[in-house]
């Protein structure tokens, strides 16, 4: 079995980690497995440095990328490729082109991380979601989107959640956040994980801090991730400034390995609108730490209400200060959240068993 994972992503998210820990997973497995990535970009850089060496697509200057498909095609043809696993929306027409110009038979693998919002059942869109013969999503509601708004065989569209390694926390990179001499640790430590862009919300975090400092309550918010909206972070500053909220507010960059300084915080909160599934909850929770999510997307199959963690309506901060406020009063609650959260994350979202039934999935394709 001879597996290429396209990447082509310029980003430094959740998608792109995903295609890095499933390249290194197959490699472990002793499956041949070539990884094919944007030149300059994440995966570039962190394949090199673990000792891999990716195969580069270089950008094409229009949006049909006919050229890009034909040195695809030819990749398919050199690495002897059984399968082509894909992540990224973007790269679907490419990979369906590549597929038709392929000189061998090649089974087209789409892992989609983002939900399906409209119909794409049209001409055009049916010429390339055809070419796919594994459909893969990683909630339910993503499944009945799917289902509802594309032309692929239903047979071929399948649930598989998305799962993370097993927490490898490193106390000793805690003290890095807590260093500057106006950033001190509170009572209550609250992280947000994920790209800083409008969708992800950040700013209502920083509405519910204002609120919760106001109420004399001692809380500290460290916002971790790559800015992809420079704009959108400028507002975040402006509006951190405006609450004076210096000394209780910490920007940080993009994280590679976000399992080793969960632990640092008492309570992880993820703001997005609408999130398709929510990585960042389900690693906060293997690693023992209390979430917080908005009751929309695929959160509500992470997240039980009380139980494994607490939603809130999306867009709204002074319902998040308030779960936030309840949580920074009742301390037995955020300890049984955290206990019976990892629990279930340990249950339902274990990378070991992710890789495994994709893997699987792969031989069933290649023997069916």
């Amino acid at each position: 079995m001879r597996i290429i994972v396209l990447c082509l992503s310029p980003g430094r998210g959740g998608l792109e980690l995903y295609a890095l820990r499933e390249i290194e997973y197959l490699r472990s497995c002793g499956i041949d497995c070539t990884a094919v990535v944007a030149a300059n970009g994440m995966l570039e850089e962190k394949l090199t440095e673990a000792g891999v060496a990716p195969l580069v697509l270089h950008s094409g200057i229009n949006s049909f990328p006919l050229f890009r498909a034909k040195k695809l095609a030819e990749i398919i043809q050199q690495e002897k490729a059984d399968i082509l696993h894909f992540h990224w929306s973007k790269d679907l027409n490419l990979a369906a082109l590549a597929k038709a110009l392929a000189a061998r038979p090649l089974k087209l693998v789409y892992s989609r991380h983002m939900g399906i919002t409209r119909s794409k059942r049209d001409i055009f869109h049916a010429w390339f979601y055809r070419r796919l013969d594994k459909f893969l999503v990683t909630t339910k509601v993503m499944l009945q989107q799917a289902k509802k708004n594309l032309p692929v065989a239903q047979e071929r569209i399948e649930l598989l959640y998305l799962g993370v390694e097993a927490p490898q926390h490193k106390a000793a990179r805690c003290r890095h956040f807590f260093a500057d001499a106006g950033f001190a640790r509170r009572k209550l430590n609250i992280a947000l994980f994920g790209r800083i862009e409008e969708g992800k919300g950040q700013h209502l975090m920083l509405d519910a801090l204002a609120m919760l400092l106001q109420e004399g309550r001692e809380i500290s918010v460290t916002i971790i991730g790559h800015v992809m909206d420079e704009a959108y972070f400028n507002r975040l500053k402006n509006k951190a400034r405006e609450y004076g909220l210096q000394n209780h507010l910490r920007f940080e960059g993009f994280v590679r390995e976000p399992l080793e300084v969960m632990g640092c915080f008492d309570l992880i909160v993820l703001t997005t609108y609408c999130e398709t599934f929510g990585l960042v909850l389900v690693e906060a929770m293997r690693a023992g730490v209390a979430v917080v999510g908005t009751d929309a997307g695929g959160v509500p199959e992470i997240i039980e209400h009380g139980k494994s963690g607490m939603l809130v309506e999306p867009g709204n901060a002074g319902a998040l200060a308030k779960v936030v406020g309840q949580l920074y009063e009742d301390e037995a609650l955020l300890k049984k959240l955290a206990a019976q959260g990892k629990q279930k994350a340990d249950s339902l979202f274990s990378e070991t068993t992710h890789f495994a039934r994709l893997k699987q999935i792969f031989r069933t394709l290649l023997n069916g």
